[in-house]
């Protein structure tokens, strides 16, 4: 009878199917808590679930990658969320389920039953972070499933030699970090990775991801080791880096280019130049600092901003080369004859044919002075022609120390059907086409040459016949010529000057022209050769324009298109 009460009271040991039942228990206990006390009665959590102690568990580990969060490339880690899946059988945790209510899963803390010691070789974060402890779903037949959320942070060695059209395979670990492979032994669960939940990410395009079950024999033991690796191979999407670094790249390097069609006398080609060389540093710098700090790798667009900052360098140095021939004078020196043939061979002929047109020009302008004395002037010569006939005549002339030369160029003295030669009075008066002035001039040349102190040609024959001992009148003339220090001539400062015989009308005009000839001469010389070195600058600014050109497209296309559509292969 006490027996029988104790058992109406609900302290009987056992139930009817003979299973144990703790005490102080009523008989409306749930069936998953007597199951719960049934099969943790007497277990132990820090041995492994196996009967025979030779036997091993076999660990079945998946992977369900959900989300990759970020990239560090400076710290080289890789941030995943991902699921965990253990499987194991524990020999411990078996059940019969119709003694229990047909219950074919039991969920059971994860702290209350033994569990692999996984870890993750290359982890990046901190150990004692931990895992979620969630339940283990535990089956009749001592089948364990333990999934288990995490985030993990793993170690990957980033290649960002194609950076920013990199692809990174980032590896993760896991293994037993106690027991080797004759005590627990580890294999894939799947033969593929999970990507049902996978979260797409904006930086990163994920490729693929493989899992591969290693067996490792270290030196020191020789038991295996075994593991199973998840291989993650991600690739940069690279529209944000195409925006942000590679257009701007591509567009200073284009206005290096510019740097030779702006004009030397702006004053800005330098200052160009400089400029887009300090724009290039500022992106090294930004660029530098998403890159991780190694020198085992060089980056592409490193590699790349380099050599553009390069280019940009030397287009400054030829800048300056530039800006010094085009601003090189006569002062120093003419431009050398190779440098005429190699640069300037269509450009001095083109400069010919201008002076040439010119030339007719200016005959065309003085056609009108045709109808002067035939021996003062050919007809169908232009004015500088003649005058420079007239000038070498006179050099011949003033080099004679004796005696008068004839000159058959010279006007008879009483002609009065042509005008005279043009004297320094009436040279400036003569105009292309009104022939008025020209009459004026004859009258008042007619006056000269026919008063009483005319004074005619050098004659040997005539009445008037003029000659000196030693120098001609137009050597004299020539030292009374304004502007001609007396010292040049051989008289001393206080020397008087002796009254020379009257000259000849033209010899003023002729002296005053050879001067004038000589002078121009000079300045044409001078313009000519500061001609000269700015088209050979010009030459050379568009020669370096064409080079810059084809460097700066050929470096564009090798770094940024060639070399990384070559790197898959």
């Amino acid at each position: 009878s006490t027996a029988c009460g104790k058992e109406r009271a609900g302290y009987r040991d056992h139930d009817r199917y003979g299973y144990h039942v703790p005490k102080n228990r009523g008989p409306n206990v749930p069936d998953e808590q007597r199951l719960l006390d049934h099969i943790m009665r007497g277990y132990e959590r820090s041995v492994r679930p196996v009967r025979n102690s030779s036997s091993p568990v076999v660990i079945q580990m998946g992977l369900t990658l959900t989300q990759v969060l970020d990239m560090d490339e400076k710290n080289q880690v890789l941030i995943t969320n991902v699921w965990l899946d253990h499987e194991w059988v524990d020999e411990f945790l078996v059940w019969d389920p119709l003694r229990f209510n047909n219950i074919t899963k039991l969920r059971i803390p994860c702290h209350k039953i033994w569990l692999p010691d996984m870890v993750l070789y290359n982890n990046a974060a901190e150990y004692t972070d931990g895992l979620m402890p969630a339940n283990a779903m535990v089956e009749p037949n001592g089948n364990v499933f333990w999934p288990v959320p995490t985030k993990l942070q793993s170690s990957c060695k980033v290649d960002v030699t194609y950076f920013p059209f990199d692809s990174q395979e980032c590896s993760l670990k896991f293994g037993s970090w106690t027991y080797d492979g004759f005590q627990v032994d580890i294999t894939n669960r799947t033969s593929e990775v999970d990507l049902s939940n996978y979260i797409v990410n904006g930086e990163w395009e994920l490729l693929h991801v493989k899992c591969v079950r290693n067996v490792v024999r270290y030196a020191c033991c020789n038991e295996p080791f075994p593991d199973v690796t998840f291989y993650i191979k991600i690739r940069r999407r690279t529209l944000y880096y195409m925006y942000n670094v590679v257009f701007p790249c591509v567009m200073m390097s284009a206005l290096t280019l510019l740097v030779f069609c702006l004009p030397p006398d702006s004053g800005e080609k330098i200052a160009l130049g400089i400029t887009v060389l300090l724009a290039f540093s500022v992106f090294m710098l930004a660029v530098a600092e998403n890159l991780p700090e190694t020198s085992e790798f060089v980056p592409l667009i490193s590699i790349y901003l380099t050599i553009v900052m390069a280019l940009t360098s030397v287009s400054v140095i030829m800048t300056v080369f530039v800006l010094n021939l085009h601003h090189r004078g006569p002062h120093k020196h003419s431009v050398p004859s190779y440098l005429k043939r190699l640069f300037l061979g269509s450009s001095e002929g083109k400069r010919r044919s201008f002076r040439h047109t010119n030339d007719r020009r200016s005959h065309m302008r003085y056609s009108g002075l045709g109808g002067m004395d035939a021996h003062c002037m050919v007809k169908n010569m232009s004015l500088k022609l003649t005058l420079d006939n007239l000038a070498q005549e006179l050099r011949d002339e003033l080099h004679l120390d004796n005696g008068c030369a004839e000159s058959q160029d010279y006007p008879p003295p009483n002609t009065t059907s042509n005008p005279p030669c043009p004297t320094a009075e009436n040279i400036s008066e003569v105009p292309s086409n009104d022939p008025a002035p020209v009459h004026h001039t004859e009258r008042s040349s007619d006056r000269n040459m026919n008063g009483p102190h005319a004074t005619k040609p050098c004659d040997n024959n005539g009445p008037h016949q003029t000659t000196s001992c030693g120098n001609s009148p137009l050597k004299k003339a020539y030292a009374r010529a304004p502007g001609v220090d007396p010292t040049a001539r051989g008289e001393a400062p206080g020397h008087r000057r002796v009254r020379q015989k009257p000259r000849a009308p033209y010899e003023d005009a002729l002296l005053s022209l050879t001067k004038l000839l000589e002078r121009h001469e000079v300045e044409e010389k001078e313009y000519d050769d500061i001609q000269d070195w700015r088209r050979l600058a010009q030459c050379v600014d568009r020669i370096l324009f064409a080079f810059f050109l084809v460097a700066t497209v050929s470096s564009t296309l090798a770094v940024l298109v060639i070399v990384p559509a070559t790197q898959d292969t």
